[in-house]
């Protein structure tokens, strides 16, 4: 009976597992190339437990386990802020807003911020006191 590796991608921070015997070079969640066969993990005996274990895993991310592959952005605020400014073009929206959506996805505060920051620096928002909105370029 093969055994099978729960691993967690160095890029998209997402868990995944494969039989062991398998030379798995790519994220199926993420798509980055990696060799995950050569990270560190947890074996288990059955693909019903690495499944089980890699539920687990992930919602200790506190990712929402129901996210479609698309949306699996979780990790990087910046394109969640563009998404969500994107389905409200030129409507402005409260930083607390932001903040929630982001939070949804296991991302904190701080990130958020930061984000945010960039992004009206880099002129891809504008910002009034505490809205904001998707610049609209003509």
């Amino acid at each position: 009976m093969p055994q099978y590796k729960v691993v967690q991608c160095p890029k998209c921070l997402g868990y995944t597992y494969f039989r062991i015997d398998q030379r798995r070079n790519m994220c199926p969640r993420c798509r980055k190339k990696v060799e995950l066969y050569l990270r560190p993990g947890e074996t288990v005996a059955t693909s019903a437990q690495a499944r089980e274990l890699v539920t687990q895993k992930q919602f200790s991310l506190h990712v929402p386990a129901q996210l479609k592959r698309r949306d699996r952005v979780w990790h990087d605020p910046t394109q969640l802020i563009l998404r969500m400014l994107r389905e409200r073009p030129g409507i402005w929206v409260t930083t607390s807003e932001v903040a929630n959506y982001c939070e949804g996805y296991g991302v904190n505060l701080e990130l958020v911020e930061t984000a945010l920051a960039q992004l009206q620096a880099s002129g891809f928002i504008e910002r009034q006191e505490e809205m904001i909105r998707h610049r609209v370029t003509d």
